[in-house]
């Protein structure tokens, strides 16, 4: 981020604390502008916002927001997440919405039917990855809300490192609701009716308990970000309300790494987060066919 250049420029504290107040607030420039403590035009306020959010993009985000997928820290992560009694676990996925005003109908980059998602509004449907402690591993904002979960995650280069490690025999996977495939490295519930008590019953609840902490990082993230929350909806195009996005996550690792508490009655209501809802999937292929002989297996081993 450039530096001041003329004595009526903008210091770099400003900018950075100016563009705090938009991400922790949302969704109007000039609300922040007209803040007691910035008092700043709102044509200032958009230029803060856009080179402050552009800079954690460039120089921040691959260092804050990284998935290691070496053998000893995908070792750490299983370990962690071992204490909800699911083995193997290096991290938690869902998808989120992060809404959107609706691109022009005629914009040939956006395609505005492209960001109305079946909750029938416009938005960005990004998925997320959260390790035991809620820390964010890995983001992807690049998709438009009408693009369901899966599509994300099939298209995406995480699942490709987690293939490469299955490759090299290190079995390691992520969670995932139904709206996932299940695949060897993606372990889902059983989407047919369980006998709680049973060895399928206890790996689903197992499951689901163990998957909340990705719930429990989205509301803390939309909480203390609430730029990001479904009624505030970031009046940005596509491209920069993703760059938004990752700051956010930027700064919420950053947060938990600084131990900032957020209190218990700024948490918004989980209607206000803008989850994905469950959507089961029924793809069966190699991947899935392999996917239940590993679920099998940890069945066996951990739930009989």
């Amino acid at each position: 981020m450039p530096a001041p250049s003329r004595t009526t420029a903008l210091s770099v504290e400003t900018k950075v604390l100016s563009t705090l107040r938009f991400y922790a607030g949302g969704p109007y420039q000039s609300n922040v502008g007209q803040d007691v403590y910035t008092a700043m035009h709102q044509s200032s306020v958009s230029r803060s916002i856009s080179e402050v959010t552009n800079a954690i993009n460039q120089h921040l985000f691959r260092r804050w927001v990284r998935f290691d997928l070496n053998p000893a820290s995908t070792a750490a992560l299983k370990e962690m997440f071992f204490k909800y009694g699911f083995p193997g676990v290096i991290g938690a996925i869902d998808g989120t919405h992060v809404a959107i005003v609706a691109p022009p109908v005629d914009d040939p980059v956006f395609n505005e039917r492209a960001y109305f998602n079946y909750k029938r509004y416009h938005s960005i449907n990004v998925q997320l990855v959260c390790d035991a402690n809620m820390k964010i591993l890995n983001v992807n904002s690049r998709y438009p809300g009408a693009t369901n979960d899966s599509f994300i995650y099939a298209n995406c280069s995480l699942r490709q490192g987690l293939h490469e490690m299955l490759r090299q025999n290190q079995n390691a996977w992520l969670l995932g609701d139904s709206g996932y495939p299940l695949e060897p490295c993606l372990m889902t519930p059983f989407m047919q009716d369980v006998d709680p008590l049973s060895p399928q019953g206890r790996y689903n609840q197992c499951l689901r308990t163990a998957r909340s902490i990705i719930e429990q990082c989205n509301g803390l993230l939309k909480s203390r970000w609430r730029c990001l929350l479904k009624h505030r909806v970031l009046h940005y195009k596509p491209d920069q309300a993703s760059r938004i996005v990752n700051a956010c996550t930027v700064l919420h690792n950053m947060c938990l790494q600084g131990n900032v508490q957020l209190p218990d009655e700024l948490l918004v209501h989980p209607q206000d987060l803008g989850m994905d809802a469950m959507n089961e999937v029924g793809v069966v292929n190699q991947n899935f066919r392999a996917g239940q002989l590993i679920r099998q297996r940890i069945i066996d081993n951990y739930f009989m």
